[in-house]
């Protein structure tokens, strides 16, 4: 078997143009690899600098992430408290509306009561020695001393009005008793003071409308009650059943 040396010898003797061109081609094949590989470090040593890179920019926008957190958390906690606010704005707004549909309503009312006793004063020519500023006074008086609203003691006035034998004083004590009795009994204002009103108007009749709701007259208030009717003296027999509501039911609002 060939040597080395006898390979050389032998290249040298008969291939050494051939084996020249071969070495000079594996040359030049190393020297591109050569520059392969330095393209290969560059691009590793780029690659490594850029996940280096890539690295703190994580470490950065993590400390970022919590800081925004923080400040989203505190963004939410001011965007909660606004809610509560805005939530107790809407809700005091609500109140106020209510508050001003009330007063509107409560308004209204007045004014249709107000029409009402004009109405009834023009209407039967003021028999009752009444005028609007005495029974308008007269229902925030009421308001004041009973907490009764006056446009409930202005539609009791009203209906006390058409009776037209109840006068003066009388008139004034019926609105008072009536409210009183009402009061006990838990009944409507309206409808006492028309049970009321129709006792003062005709005592004899009224007597026995006032025994169905419970209030009883002796025999000898009876009589005297039909006596000074029917010779003319109605405000006497006015007084007498005064007295009497008075004793069962007054002063329940004072």
């Amino acid at each position: 078997m060939a040597t080395v040396e006898q390979l050389t010898i032998q290249f040298e003797g008969k291939g050494a143009p051939k084996l020249t061109g071969q070495l000079n081609a594996l040359a030049a094949a190393m020297n591109r690899l050569a520059g392969k590989q330095a393209k290969v470090t560059k691009a590793t040593k780029k690659a490594s600098k850029e996940t280096d890179t890539y690295n703190d920019r994580l470490t950065k926008n993590g400390r970022n992430v919590k800081g925004l957190t923080g400040a989203f958390g505190k963004f939410g906690k001011k965007m909660s408290q606004m809610r509560s606010q805005l939530l107790i704005v809407a809700f005091a707004a609500g109140v106020v509306a209510k508050v001003f549909v009330s007063l509107h309503k409560a308004v209204s009312e007045f004014q249709v009561a107000q029409g009402k006793l004009i109405g009834v004063l023009k209407s039967t020519g003021s028999v009752s020695g009444k005028t609007k500023s005495q029974l308008e006074d007269m229902a925030n008086s009421m308001q004041k001393s009973m907490g009764i609203s006056n446009t409930a003691i202005m539609e009791m006035q009203g209906r006390l009005l058409t009776f037209t034998n109840i006068v003066g004083s009388q008139f004034n004590e019926t609105i008072k008793i009536a409210t009183d009795m009402s009061s006990v009994l838990g009944s409507d204002l309206n409808g006492t003071i028309v049970q009321v009103g129709k006792a003062m108007q005709d005592p004899i009749l009224g007597l026995t409308a006032l025994r169905r709701v419970g209030v009883n007259f002796t025999e000898q208030q009876k009589e005297q009650i039909k006596t000074l009717t029917e010779s003319g003296n109605i405000v006497q027999a006015q007084k007498l059943i005064l007295s009497e509501l008075k004793v069962e039911f007054g002063g329940a609002t004072d």
